[in-house]
């Protein structure tokens, strides 16, 4: 594993407020297009500090495949356009609830632009950094009016016992579903997600991922077809293969943090914790193929 972490800042906090949305929706479209996939090949983390501005982006490459590709990881290439400043505002305000007009577009990309034009400092290569506050509050109304917004509340099950030895497999592929699924509806479409949950049904047990977005009509059918899309991708670009090896040659290197064998679900809502020996019995090929020929998307609205 190798993890990169790149900070920028700007005068102006409502620029990185939205250059931030537009560098992670850039990044995951080009590993996308590479065929890697979030929480297998890569975990991507962002933050924005207010008093400076500053956009921090940090990314866990987590096998040879993310390495082999890892310029692409790299937010030197961020495609800013009329679309993609909308879907990251749709974004926006789909996590806050209420409209958030920032200036007229083509203002907006211009000041954007400015700021993709100034170099991303890499921490790796850097020595002490020093980041000047903001200056300018640039122009922004939040209105009274709160967007209509639709939500739903999307489960994976697979209709496995809650003790079923396969119950740490199924759910390590289940969250890899929900990242590629939810990373596709972020960069593509704006949508919000709040965050997820374990849910009991009559002895067997799913995982839902929850969705909030500005109200169309055809919401619940775009999830149901992401989410099918993802699962077919993984398979068929060898993303299911590569959680296998990764969770068959797990090596903590003394930072547990990633470590799916102690993940809080499992410990939590599963009452176990899965040691190294466990992946080396669950995590084959063949179960995995069984158990996402059994895995139903189920979309609650």
């Amino acid at each position: 594993m190798k993890t990169l972490c790149f900070v920028k800042n700007s005068p102006s906090y409502h620029i990185s407020y939205l250059y931030r949305y537009l560098v992670v929706h850039g990044i995951c479209s080009q590993a996308d297009q590479a065929h890697l996939f979030p929480y297998v090949d890569y975990i991507l983390s962002d933050i924005l500090y207010r008093r400076t501005g500053t956009v921090l982006i940090e990314i866990s490459l987590r096998d040879r495949e993310a390495l082999r590709h890892e310029s692409i990881f790299h937010p030197t290439t961020i495609n800013i356009s009329e679309a993609t400043i909308e879907t990251a505002i749709t974004e926006i305000n789909s996590r806050k609830g209420k409209i958030t007009q920032f200036l007229k577009i083509p203002e907006l990309a211009e000041q954007v632009r400015a700021m993709d034009r100034q170099p991303w400092h890499d921490l790796a290569e850097s020595a002490v950094i020093h980041l000047q506050e903001c200056t300018d509050r640039m122009p922004i109304s939040r209105h009274d009016d709160k967007p209509i917004l639709d939500d739903f509340d999307v489960e994976l099950t697979g209709d496995l016992p809650k003790n079923d030895e396969r119950t740490p497999l199924l759910h390590e592929i289940m969250a890899a579903v929900h990242a590629v699924a939810s990373t596709r509806l972020a960069y593509r479409y704006g949508y919000n997600c709040p965050g997820g949950d374990i849910v009991f049904h009559n002895g067997t047990w799913g995982s839902t991922m929850r969705y909030v977005r500005q109200a169309r009509s055809d919401n619940q059918q775009l999830i149901e077809k992401i989410y099918a899309q993802a699962i077919k991708d993984m398979m068929k670009s060898g993303g299911v293969t590569r959680l296998l090896e990764n969770l068959r040659h797990l090596t903590t290197n003394g930072d547990w943090r990633y470590y799916p064998g102690t993940n809080g679900i499992l410990i939590d809502d599963f009452n176990i914790a899965v040691g190294f020996r466990s992946w080396q019995q669950i995590a084959s090929v063949e179960v995995a193929e069984m158990l996402l020929k059994n895995l139903r998307v189920i979309v609650h609205n």
